[in-house]
């Protein structure tokens, strides 16, 4: 396997290759500092778990104020707003001027249903709501990455769609658990209290 069969879509990759590739180019790849973009928990434990070292620095910027007709435009317009926020607070020059390249990674994840795009519930009659509503049907998480090298300043994103399918609730399930289900969906985590 070589590095291009892993970008190109028409050469087919195994899970275990994939990992098996990842293992070579590690060994060989350029040494590359992250900042990680995010104060998500889930993107944190991803990284860490695949043993990268980085630091973490979230946007201060205010996500609602962002509006975009399509959820694609919406998720990639928020990833570079984090960028742009992020950025504005870094030294950039010293990035410019050190030998390895450092790497700011952003992101954002809605989630549609029925074509409109849904915010994170803001009360536990909204949870409900939202899980009555997916039950039997289906919505869709749409998500984008971020890519920002500090040191060129090239910047990389995309975005990409799954749909989710959600078999009939059964009503009288555990209310709490169906509540921490839909956190993890529209959140990343189960951090918010309701």
């Amino acid at each position: 396997m070589t590095k291009e069969s892993l970008t190109r879509p028409d050469s087919p990759v195994s899970p275990s290759e994939f990992r098996q590739s990842l293992g070579n180019m590690e060994a060989s790849a350029t040494p590359v500092k992250i900042i990680l973009g995010s104060s998500s928990m889930p993107r944190r434990k991803i990284l860490a778990e695949m043993g990268y070292e980085f630091s973490v620095m979230a946007a201060d910027i205010d996500e609602k104020s962002i509006r975009k007709e399509k959820p694609e435009d919406l998720v990639m317009a928020i990833a570079e707003a984090k960028a742009e926020a992020i950025l504005n607070r870094l030294p950039i020059g010293d990035y410019i001027k050190e030998a390895e390249p450092t790497i700011l990674i952003t992101g954002d994840q809605v989630v549609v249903y029925e074509g409109v795009i849904r915010e994170k519930p803001s009360s536990r009659e909204e949870a409900r709501r939202f899980i009555k509503d997916y039950s039997g049907g289906q919505c869709a998480t749409v998500s984008s990455v971020l890519v920002t090298n500090l040191k060129t300043g090239f910047r990389k994103g995309e975005w990409d769609r799954v749909e989710v399918p959600f078999v009939l609730i059964l009503y009288l399930c555990s209310f709490q658990i169906l509540v921490l289900c839909c956190m993890i969906l529209l959140n990343g985590s189960a951090e918010l209290t309701l």
